[in-house]
């Protein structure tokens, strides 16, 4: 074999052991995953006082805390690996810091799940929940949402979900020959954030 000719084989044997352009990274497939979830917000009540004929009302914001625990579930798969749709289904317990009232928290949300990285997943999308108030269960209300947040190595999650409350009822009492009524508050209320732990090494 020729000089030349050696040289330009030995140049295509090594460019073809060069390692190949890398995969784009796949995103996390989606899965049923445990879920546990620690929430910080508020809520709106209304207080209003009927005497003689006259209407006076007042509002107050009442802040919030709550623990719940989840299902992370599958909804949909796109053609890109990187995109997703899934859903989140929780159950809490929760306390109001004013009142100290009890609350139930029933939670059903909706997201597109976009995995930039390995280990940084983008979500955003809809929800709906019912808030049960175990103290006073005439003052429970629901509520439509908009779920983002962040999820770190699919496993820390770190969201903001405002809402627009919807009370389902009011608590009504007689005060000097009047009536008083207290409810939550029809409301879009910006503040209500939290941190969620996905069990994802136990999804299945």
């Amino acid at each position: 074999m020729k000089p030349r000719a050696a040289s330009l084989a030995g140049l295509v044997l090594a460019m073809a052991s060069l390692p190949g352009r890398a995969d784009p990274v796949p995103a996390p497939q989606p899965r049923w995953v445990p879920t546990a979830t620690a929430l910080l917000g508020s809520f709106d009540e209304r207080l209003r006082v009927k005497i003689d004929g006259v209407d006076s009302d007042s509002q107050r914001s009442q802040l919030q805390t709550s623990f719940a625990l989840g299902l992370a579930h599958p909804l949909a798969a796109f053609g890109d690996p990187r995109l997703w749709l899934d859903g989140h289904a929780s159950l809490g317990l929760g306390v109001t810091f004013q009142t100290g009232h009890w609350q139930v928290p029933l939670r059903e949300d909706v997201t597109f799940a976009f995995a930039a990285a390995r280990w940084l997943t983008f979500r955003g999308g809809l929800g709906a929940g019912l808030t049960v108030d175990a103290t006073s269960s005439s003052r429970s209300f629901a509520a439509l949402a908009i779920p983002f947040g962040v999820t770190f190595w699919n496993t820390l999650e770190v969201f903001y979900r405002p809402q627009l409350t919807l009370p389902l009822g009011s608590e009504t009492a007689t005060v000097f020959g009047g009536e008083r009524q207290l409810s939550t508050r029809l409301a879009f209320l910006p503040f209500e954030c939290g941190l969620r732990l996905r069990a994802s090494a136990l999804g299945w």
